[in-house]
């Protein structure tokens, strides 16, 4: 049965959200995995090799340059800026998650996947649409008009007691 990094003696890490997980058992019990699909490949995470269909050239290179040089900051900015940029907070993730699985100890890794998920919790697109699109300031010309229609009317019934 493959599983992650043993820590703690007798225990392993989940290669899907690294949990520690006991020797011998059949799944993760926070996420589900199932460690003997695993095994065959069938439960592959995203970004965990470098021959997956849905990669981006330039988060490659990009990401390249992290796994040179795992301990500069410019780096892991670069490539998790340009993934924000371009809507793929998916791929950073699922690197990062390669990365925490390789190297459990990396600060930097822990650190950036901590980013993307607040950049994936804070930063969603606006998808409601506001129920009515008045311009601005529309109150404060109806109230302008109303006074200058009460107004009008006043100076009327003023003029016509008066002329009495």
């Amino acid at each position: 049965m493959i599983m992650g990094p043993t820590i703690k003696g007798s225990d392993s890490l989940c290669p899907k959200c690294l949990r520690a997980v006991r020797q011998g058992s059949e799944s993760c019990p926070k996420c589900g995995l199932v460690f003997a699909l695993w095994e065959k490949g069938i439960a592959r995470i995203p970004g965990m090799t470098a021959d997956d269909d849905y990669e981006d050239p330039r988060a490659s290179v990009l990401w390249r340059r992290v796994q040179e040089d795992p301990e500069d900051e410019a780096n892991h900015e670069a490539f998790l800026t340009y993934c924000s940029e371009s809507l793929r907070l998916d791929l950073a993730a699922a690197r990062y998650q390669a990365l925490l699985f390789q190297h459990p100890e990396s600060s930097l890794g822990k650190t950036f996947r901590e980013r993307i998920i607040l950049l994936a919790q804070f930063n969603r697109p606006n998808t409601t649409k506001p129920r009515y699109n008045l311009p601005r300031f529309t109150g404060l010309k109806i109230t302008l008009a109303l006074g200058a229609i009460f107004m009008l009317l006043a100076l009327m019934m003023a003029r016509s007691l008066l002329a009495l």
